[in-house]
């Protein structure tokens, strides 16, 4: 059995602690002018917020990267800030970064490996805590893949003092997982968003001229059974023939 540990930090991009990250990205061999003109991209920055034609006075901001910006993503999302994550995770234990989304794996056989796991959440968290990133709790959620001995299973994982809850399904970056691996769930509720866009489409679309549709349907709904289908692709017919 193998069981997934889901993080995601709330608010990533916002609460980047400038001088810690100008101090990785020295450590990264960053520096000079390119370091110079980071700085300058991400201090000394104000907003202001508007709504209709009210205005609101105009607040400094103290952290975060620019979302929007080319180098919004590559401050944050290349792993400059987060990368070193990694530098707290067990060997035994695997970990996959993703933006602001973090998931550990590890193979579970015995009690040991539960604790084992523990250890390292723990770990992600006095690091998270250190780099000023807040794990958002509610997202956060556990999931075993596979078949093992139900004490293993029952286990309860924390953060802090919040319990993870285990999940029977979870979304994987737009993907629904499943303990048995069958993306039987994913598949049901891909084949009734995609029906209920067809719909939308018929009722959207006045013409009945087969090109027009044809592209409409090239557009709006065979994205949705194509994206990650090599990782879901089905087995069984009956989940072929829903398809």
């Amino acid at each position: 059995m193998t069981t997934a540990i889901y993080i995601d930090y709330c608010k990533a991009f916002d609460v980047v602690s400038h001088p810690k990250l100008f101090h990785k990205l020295s450590a990264y061999g960053i520096g000079g002018n390119l370091l110079a003109l980071i700085m300058h991209l991400l201090t000394s920055r104000s907003q202001i917020t508007r709504v209709g034609k009210s205005m609101s006075e105009s607040a400094q901001l103290c952290s975060g990267v620019v979302q929007g910006s080319c180098l919004g993503p590559l401050l944050f999302l290349l792993g400059l800030y987060v990368n070193d994550v990694t530098s707290v995770i067990a060997d035994k234990c695997k970990c996959k970064l993703y933006a602001d989304d973090l998931k550990l794996y590890s193979e579970i056989t015995v009690a040991d490996d539960c604790c084992a796991l523990q250890d390292v959440i723990n770990r992600v968290k006095i690091w998270s805590d250190e780099w000023q990133l807040s794990m958002s709790i509610g997202k956060c959620a556990t999931i075993c893949v596979g078949r093992c001995a139900s004490d293993l299973t029952a286990y309860k994982y924390t953060i802090g003092h919040n319990c993870l809850p285990m999940k029977d399904h979870i979304v994987d970056l737009g993907v629904t997982v499943d303990p048995t691996l069958k993306y039987s769930v994913h598949i049901n509720q891909l084949v009734a968003k995609a029906k209920s866009r067809i719909g939308l489409l018929f009722r959207c679309f006045v013409t009945r001229d087969m090109k027009v549709l044809r592209k409409a349907f090239i557009t709006y709904i065979r994205p949705l059974v194509e994206y990650a289908s090599s990782i879901w692709s089905p087995t069984q017919a009956g989940l072929i023939d829903k398809l």
